[in-house]
């Protein structure tokens, strides 16, 4: 069973799965979810809702796996593992984030430790956890997207701190085809895997790729960050939303580099590199114009 099938990173896991001749699908969704765009017939259907375990439970009725790409930030973990274990899931793949192991302290970051720590605990006699880094590549990324788009409209952009800190992008097919893969695996039996791009690369880095793949010029500017930080703490104090945060400006000053070995010894994970995942991105965003 796949649950999260309708957003970003599901849709493609979707789609990864249907490339195979072996697997029956069956999506779970809220009936208010939009239905994934892979065609309807090679999958079922079963609603219900993460809070609701008696729907989980019914939908994994019969189901021998589980591969589960919501987020473990929103608090549903207990309920999904309790509903496996009576099932009977035999395999369960999560998706969790290489944000754990940063410095930096999101509001998301306790819950989805607290879930991960349950999925080692619990009963089900083989699960894994997938740890991608930043994920993009496809309109609707939130990500890679809004710099690509930015790079095309402006000849300036401004960075707080110094852009050298090291990111690794992941694709979002290499994160989907992990988690496929990891699922068919018999290597991948109780364990965790980081999954990362092709290689770490600075801020200046990625601005330079995404302007090579996209033919435009733009100058980086750096910014003071400490004085910025201080402006941004303020600013929310008194702004219940403000646009930008101080821990942004802090996750872009962090190193964000992660190996991949063990998913490419275990289960054969190789990445694009960047400039080829952005290559895709800026593609599939000038045919939707």
């Amino acid at each position: 069973m796949l649950i999260g099938a309708s957003g970003f990173t599901g849709g493609r896991v979707l789609k990864a799965l249907s490339e195979r001749n072996d697997v029956d699908v069956t999506c779970f969704l809220r009936k208010t979810s939009k239905k994934p765009e892979v065609s309807e017939g090679f999958y079922k259907t079963a609603y219900g809702n993460l809070d609701d375990i008696e729907s989980l439970e019914a939908a994994m009725t019969g189901q021998d796996g589980v591969i589960y790409v919501a987020s473990l930030g929103f608090g549903h973990a207990e309920g999904v593992l309790k509903a496996c274990e009576k099932s009977n899931i035999q395999k369960a793949v999560f998706t969790s984030t290489t944000a754990l192991l940063t410095q930096l302290n999101a509001p998301s970051k306790k819950v989805r430790k607290v879930a991960e720590k349950g999925i080692q605990n619990s009963k089900i006699p083989n699960w894994v956890i997938i740890r991608p880094t930043m994920i993009y590549g496809l309109k609707g990324d939130r990500n890679m997207e809004r710099l690509v788009n930015y790079v095309r409209k402006f000849p300036f952009l401004f960075v707080p701190g110094t852009s050298k800190a090291l990111q690794q992008p992941n694709h979002v097919d290499d994160v989907a085809s992990a988690l496929v893969n990891a699922y068919f695996s018999a290597n991948a039996h109780n364990k965790i895997y980081n999954i990362s791009g092709e290689k770490p690369l600075t801020f200046k880095e990625v601005v330079e790729t995404v302007c090579e793949v996209t033919n435009q010029k733009v100058k980086i500017i750096h910014l003071p960050l400490k004085p910025l930080l201080f402006i941004l703490r303020i600013i929310e104090k008194v702004l219940k939303n403000p646009r930008i945060k101080a821990e942004q400006l802090l996750r872009l000053n962090e190193n964000k580099n992660f190996s991949h070995d063990e998913a490419k010894k275990d289960f054969d994970y190789q990445p694009i590199s960047f400039k080829k995942g952005i290559e895709i991105l800026y593609n599939s965003l000038e045919s939707e114009k």
